[in-house]
């Protein structure tokens, strides 16, 4: 990168789309659920504001170089103009990162000539495999300290899939964008099913013999679990 902006008297520090990102989902025009909706239409499409489009046609009539300050700039004034839009639009991004993925599925039958039932099946499977990912990583944490190491490995592995969703949680999300951090918390899930023996009637009594505040802590993120998924089922239903 350095020899690169040697070569050429400007570069970026690691791309030219961390900025554009920001600004997609942190503009006027950028709707409140669906943050990344300037990732996947462009000038021109349409229902894209016309304000918009006047702006990001101007910004990309600059050099390269100099559409990254710009960006940046035009975020921040969002931004700091309404803190509680970010605020909301933040809290949105973070649920809508760990919501099932719908991507396969809708590809299948958007783009390849599939029936619409063979992409619903992808994605029903799509999200039942990964509720069941995330619900016995859950209670992995709910059996801490019952004889499940949960030491320093522990700590690593849950800060990287938490860091690494960080970046979405200011510029936009999608749960296409979660998937990298699957193997991390598929770990924690494995973890807590050889706890269990894989039975279900283990699994069953793992739960019930939970001390009561963790009991407690283990449904409510399981219930917060489901309403996410119940809201990107809502807010999606009409794209399907």
């Amino acid at each position: 990168m350095l020899k690169a902006g040697e070569m050429g008297g400007h570069g970026p520090v690691l791309n030219y789309n961390n900025a554009r990102n920001f600004f997609y989902g942190n503009n006027p025009h950028t709707p409140l659920y669906r943050t990344w909706w300037f990732g996947s239409h462009v000038a021109g499409d349409e229902d894209v504001p016309a304000a918009y489009t006047a702006l990001i046609t101007a910004i990309d009539a600059r050099p390269i170089h100099e559409r990254d300050s710009v960006f940046t700039a035009l975020a921040w004034e969002h931004i700091s103009g309404r803190p509680d839009l970010f605020l909301l639009r933040s809290l949105n991004r973070a649920r809508c990162f760990f919501a099932y993925d719908t991507f396969t599925g809708s590809f299948l039958y958007k783009w390849y000539p599939l029936p619409r039932a063979v992409g619903l099946a992808a994605i029903a499977l799509d999200a039942l495999l990964y509720a069941g990912i995330m619900v016995f990583a859950l209670l992995f944490f709910a059996m801490k300290g019952r004889g499940t190491n949960a030491g320093a490995f522990t700590v690593i592995a849950l800060s990287i899939p938490l860091l690494y969703a960080l970046p979405y949680v200011v510029s936009f999300s999608h749960p296409t964008y979660h998937f990298p951090v699957l193997p991390f918390l598929a770990m924690f899930a494995v973890a807590a099913l050889e706890r269990t023996g894989y039975s279900v009637r283990a699994i069953r009594e793992a739960v019930v013999s939970l001390p009561p505040w963790r009991k407690r802590a283990f449904w409510i993120a399981v219930l917060l679990f489901v309403v996410v998924q119940i809201e990107w089922t809502v807010m999606m239903i009409r794209r399907v």
